[in-house]
């Protein structure tokens, strides 16, 4: 017999490696704000994140390190380095009352390995967990880094770290992912990222001329999300390209294949390199642009898709992301990496298109951006899977079966 328990305003003790003000770990970060403006009324979110962004040496300006202090609707706890320990993390977890804890990863060493380890070991009460891979599943994805990804994966489940977990798919494809993983008996909830609820408001695109197209490229540069092969596209392009790339180099080596290619462009392609955008800026900037591409080798989402569709800012990317179709709505291109002579054939459209057939595809764009905002079939399937744990007994969800 299923055993509930009722529960006025649920705490989800979430475990993330960055959060705001951050925003160099792109996607996840801008999913729980998202999920905590729109749910935080419903939920108590306390979340435990880093205090520093990715690859910074100095914590966050104006932050109370290692204590709980309000950040929106959510409480939030930066730990530094020392409170990251897991002796650290155990009396943390222990010490805060939660009725679910909420992972936002599969691999992460200090904000998932750790706390799931010490809750397979008993040193901390056990309640329903819920982890959201974030698109580590996807084949891309696990290419990179495989053997360590492999081992890891191996020992996981040779211990059982992730028996009686309830899994977070944000599409039907991450759920093959997840169920390719850990079997046909896991329990799998398809929730949606959550797109931010506020209209865009600051809207006022440039002309587009003919013969002209200024492109942008907005992601951490690394080989998941293929600057290199936007680059390569670019090459036998005609009219005055200006192609802007913003993001962070996370990778010193994949950036320096992409300087080589930046060099061999024809000179109507000029690249102008820029470093990453704050999420509050990201919807403004892209509103300048004509195009966004991003042919990433898959995306569990894509928030910077999403924020392109309410700055009106078509979009060119790969048919590896939950966004589909994208020719027949009007509102851009989704194309297979297979076939980078496609990705050429839309873009030359695009540089071909006049500034009142643009001005249309733009509206048509930013109508689009707008309907996922106000969709709240989203919103509900992201109160479902949270509202099904927190009454769910600790040991409900089935062990992975092998």
């Amino acid at each position: 017999m299923r055993r509930w328990r009722h529960v006025s305003r649920p705490t989800i003790l979430t475990f993330s490696q960055g959060y705001l003000p951050g925003f160099r770990h792109g996607g996840p970060v801008r999913t729980l704000a998202n999920l905590v403006e729109r749910l935080g009324d419903e939920f108590d979110f306390r979340i435990i994140t880093a205090d520093r962004d990715s690859g910074e040496m100095r914590p966050y300006e104006g932050i109370l390190r290692d204590q709980w202090q309000p950040v929106g609707k959510a409480q939030v706890y930066y730990a530094s380095p020392v409170a990251l320990r897991p002796s650290r993390l155990m009396r943390l977890l222990r010490d805060t009352p939660h009725d679910v804890m909420y992972l936002n990863s599969f691999f992460s060493p200090r904000f998932t390995i750790v706390p799931l380890g010490l809750r397979r070991a008993g040193l901390v009460p056990r309640r329903p967990v819920i982890v959201a891979p974030r698109g580590e599943f996807s084949p891309a994805a696990l290419s990179l880094k495989a053997w360590k990804k492999n081992a890891y994966r191996r020992v996981a489940r040779a211990v059982g770290l992730y028996s009686h977990v309830i899994w977070q798919a944000s599409s039907d494809r991450e759920e093959v992912d997840i169920r390719r993983e850990f079997g046909t008996g896991a329990v799998v909830f398809i929730a949606p990222n959550l797109a931010p609820a506020a209209a865009n408001n600051v809207w006022n695109p440039p002309i587009k001329p003919h013969g002209h197209l200024r492109i942008v490229f907005l992601s951490r540069i690394v080989p998941m999300k293929n600057l290199l092969g936007a680059l390569s596209m670019l090459d036998r392009v005609r009219g005055e390209i200006t192609f802007d790339v913003y993001g962070p180099r996370e990778d010193e080596r994949y950036w320096s294949e992409c300087e080589v290619a930046i060099r061999r462009l024809p000179p109507n392609v000029r690249v102008r390199v820029n470093g990453p955008v704050e999420n509050g800026h990201v919807e403004e900037l892209l509103t300048r642009y004509d195009l966004l591409l991003l042919p990433t080798l898959g995306e569990n989402y894509g928030h910077v898709i999403v924020e392109a569709f309410r700055s009106g800012c078509p979009v060119l990317i790969s048919n590896r992301t939950p966004w589909r179709d994208l020719a027949d709505k009007g509102v851009g291109w989704d194309l297979p990496l297979e076939d980078p002579d496609r990705f050429r054939e839309a873009l030359q459209a695009c540089v071909d298109m006049g500034p009142d057939d643009y001005a249309a595809f733009r509206e048509r764009v930013r109508r689009f951006g707008m309907r996922i905002s106000a969709d709240e079939e989203v919103v509900a399937l992201n109160r479902t899977l949270f509202s099904y744990a927190a009454r769910s007994s600790t040991d409900e969800a089935p062990r992975y079966a092998g």
